[in-house]
């Protein structure tokens, strides 16, 4: 409970992997991909959080995931790159600067998300975690330390189906 005017000491995060890509076919979403990021993108917008930026490592795969978010949550700025997100790179310069963020998206990869969780929440590190392609975790700040408050998969959250692959014609 608080009163009016006091400050807000909540303060959310959410971390996302980006969704499923074949390297085959190029670095962007294929379409089930794409549906099961609309679809976890909605799933957040439902939930009606404060998201004020949402930040990406700069591989097509997380960008378009990235934008999707965006859309969901109908932010008027585009995603912005963040540094040092990519999937081998160290997370605790990341950790610093999102610790004193709230309301902010970030699409990542692995296992750079798995170590930034750990980083941000250390508790968190007797979880098992298992960062699906467009897996959402979701991390509080409460009381002076940030803890991990759930990690939804796109299996866990009500979706739309996904567009079944057209059949060619003989």
């Amino acid at each position: 409970m608080t009163a009016a005017g006091a400050e807000k000491t909540e303060r959310k995060l959410y971390l996302v992997r980006h969704g499923r890509y074949n390297p085959e076919a190029g670095p962007g979403l294929t379409e089930p991909g794409r549906c099961e990021c609309e679809n976890m993108a909605a799933h957040l917008a439902a939930l009606d959080p404060e998201i004020f930026s949402v930040f990406h490592s700069g591989k097509r795969r997380a960008l378009e995931t990235a934008e999707i978010f965006a859309h969901a949550l109908r932010l008027k700025a585009a995603p912005e790159m963040l540094p040092g997100t990519c999937p081998n790179d160290d997370p605790d310069p990341v950790a610093l600067i999102l610790s004193g963020m709230s309301g902010a998206v970030l699409v990542s990869h692995l296992p750079f998300l798995e170590r930034l969780v750990h980083s941000l929440a250390p508790a968190a590190a007797e979880r098992e975690l298992q960062f699906l392609p467009c897996s959402m975790a979701v991390l509080a700040f409460r009381g002076g330390a940030w803890t991990l408050e759930e990690l939804f998969h796109p299996s866990s959250i009500e979706t739309k189906k996904a567009p079944e692959p057209k059949e060619e014609k003989p």
